[in-house]
């Protein structure tokens, strides 16, 4: 299944860490506003608006905000 997770914020300095999800999960993200950091276990990666990106979430990651704007972004959990 996949389940759209509110939109999300993150002011600029802010991070959401996560921990690892079930064995098999993935996420999808769409970047609405704003830059992305996105620290995952093999490498970071910078999202800005317009991007997308699916990676694996059954490792642990975290979503950041290194930039002087608002970050809006989707995230989607398949499972």
């Amino acid at each position: 299944g996949v389940q759209t997770c509110a939109l999300p914020i993150l002011m600029p300095g802010e991070r959401y860490d996560s921990a690892p999800d079930a064995e098999g999960w993935s996420e999808m993200i769409y970047v609405i506003a704003g830059t992305l950091t996105l620290e995952l276990e093999q490498g970071t990666l910078t999202l800005g608006a317009g991007a997308a990106q699916t990676f694996n979430s059954d490792q642990r990651y975290a979503y950041a905000n290194h930039g002087d704007l608002p970050l809006r972004f989707i995230r989607n959990v398949a499972f």
